[in-house]
């Protein structure tokens, strides 16, 4: 048989029901519409599931914080790269055919 033990301390204030001040138990906490009230839905989001958030959170915030290094580099002088070859490079010599074929090395 377990033996009573008293709490380790008494609680500052005493515990007051909600049903015996409102005459009924409290409401369920409900979930926000976003479309209705989005700042509250966001504050509700953001406690209750804040992985996936601030996951949306930056993947919006993504697009605009891209265009807008993209313009500040343009607005401070920033050259762009040279662009990567996509042809191979035709010297500027005369084409020598290789051996006897009519063959020649680089593509025309």
């Amino acid at each position: 048989m377990k033996q009573f033990r008293p709490p380790l301390h008494e609680p500052s204030f005493p515990y007051v029901d909600p049903q015996k001040i409102f005459g009924r138990p409290p409401p369920e906490p409900t979930r926000p519409n976003l479309f209705n009230n989005p700042i509250r839905y966001m504050r509700w989001a953001a406690i209750t599931n804040p992985a996936p958030f601030w996951s949306v959170v930056i993947g919006v915030s993504a697009v605009p914080i891209s265009v807008a290094l993209l313009l500040y580099r343009h607005y401070t002088g920033w050259e762009d790269h040279t662009p990567v070859p996509r042809t191979w490079p035709i010297p500027h010599r005369k084409r020598e055919p290789l051996n006897d074929g009519g063959i020649y090395d680089d593509p025309k």
